[in-house]
């Protein structure tokens, strides 16, 4: 029997009772279970294509996309290059040189087998420190030459800017390959003159490195690029003319062939 000033509890009572009971001990769990979900929500990895074609999307010269803002607040977004076909080395470089080291993130040289896709390929993840930072990275491969042809990344670029924007750091890497020599019209080899370009870049590749340890700018390189050209055509030209030693000696074959003939002609 009960008692009667005895109550039957009502189910919001019981709620009221078991929620303090069991508050104290779920309140860190629930505190850091939310945390980790708004972590994990707020990082994103971004993806760039590297030795691919902005516009077509097929492999080429350049990066796909060629400019990122970063749109959240977190510090633990990445930059993930993804390599395509080629010979690539992925660097930080600066707005005033835009082919130039300028130490940080440095992929390494990467050849990547003819005929690697976006996602085939390796990949190297740069993580970004600070998402208001303005960076530029640049494809130097091992002459240079993707840059020279505008192979420029930017991040977090203002476009209204004449000097920094990606546009004109773009143009300002065109330039050097301009003044270098290098074509504006970028290209793959066919798969018929591929064996042949590859042999053609591995030695070009290899005198631009040895030019670019010995010097460490991008004006070395291309120093030694025209350099390499001005003896090439100085060659070519000897070879297509003869020597003075060798127009000498047929002239004095020529004299005695024809003081020969005269005493020839005297006894006769």
């Amino acid at each position: 029997m009960l008692h009667p000033d005895s109550h039957t509890q009502t189910p919001a009572a019981t709620h009221y009772r078991l929620h303090t009971m069991l508050a104290p001990s779920l309140l860190p769990t629930l505190a850091i279970s939310a945390l980790a979900l708004a972590h994990t929500a707020a990082a994103y990895q971004y993806t760039v294509g590297v030795g691919k074609n902005e516009v077509t999307g097929d492999p080429g010269i350049g990066f796909d996309p060629s400019r990122t803002v970063i749109a959240d607040s977190s510090a633990s977004n990445t930059i993930q290059f993804s390599f395509l076909e080629g010979i690539h080395r992925v660097v930080q470089v600066s707005a005033q040189d835009p082919c130039a080291f300028a130490g940080g993130f440095d992929s390494g040289v990467l050849s990547v087998p003819n005929g690697t896709l976006q996602g085939q390929g390796p990949t190297a993840t740069f993580n970004v420190q600070n998402n208001s930072d303005v960076l530029y990275f640049a494809d130097i491969a091992t002459d240079y030459s993707p840059c020279y042809l505008g192979a420029v990344f930017c991040l977090n670029t203002d476009e209204s800017s004449s000097t920094t924007s990606c546009h004109a750091v773009k143009a300002k890497a065109q330039a050097l390959g301009t003044q270098y020599g290098v074509s504006t019209t970028p290209s793959l080899p066919s798969s018929a003159t591929a064996s042949a370009a590859s042999s053609s870049t591995s030695m070009s590749s290899t005198s631009s490195a040895t030019s670019s340890a010995s010097s460490g700018t991008v004006s070395g390189a291309g120093a030694s690029r025209t350099a390499s050209a001005s003896a090439a055509s100085a060659s070519a030209s000897s070879s297509s003319k003869p020597s003075s030693g060798a127009s000498s000696l047929k002239a004095g074959v020529v004299g005695a062939v024809v003081a020969v003939a005269a005493v020839a002609a005297a006894m006769a």
